[in-house]
């Protein structure tokens, strides 16, 4: 969010439109999206539930993402456009996401809250498939 001056040497906040930084290698466009948001490693690793090491690894380029893990962050910090690669991985999440996207009635919020309850039950799923 922005601030744009009033006529009387006040401000009142606008939305301010988003740098595309999609084209980004992942670990340059989280390290830019955090920066943007003025947001930490751990604060973003207690919104996705990821492991702080995690995210750090992420940020130093040491580790791919998957794209459940790349959704995750994509999610928990409200990006619209998630870094290159990530939606064109022949993966089941990301053939969602494009169907989701490709779907003229849904906003992009209504899109973000379907995967974020799509992500979380895949991974609750999975992780009580393995037990």
């Amino acid at each position: 969010m922005g601030y744009s001056r009033r006529d009387d040497d006040q401000y009142e906040p606008f939305d301010a439109p988003a740098a595309d930084r999609s084209g980004l290698p992942f670990d340059a466009w989280l390290a830019a999206e955090l920066d943007a948001l003025d947001m930490t490693p751990g604060r973003l690793s207690r919104l996705t539930g990821l492991h702080r090491s995690t995210i750090s690894r992420l940020l130093r380029g040491e580790r791919r993402p998957t794209v459940e893990t790349a959704a995750r962050i994509t999610l928990a910090i409200g990006s619209a456009r998630p870094p290159a690669g990530v939606e064109r991985r022949q993966d089941l999440v990301a053939r969602v996401r494009h169907e989701l996207d490709a779907d003229p009635t849904l906003r992009p919020r209504d899109v973000q809250r379907v995967m974020t309850h799509y992500v979380l039950q895949r991974a609750a799923s999975r992780a009580s498939f393995r037990a």
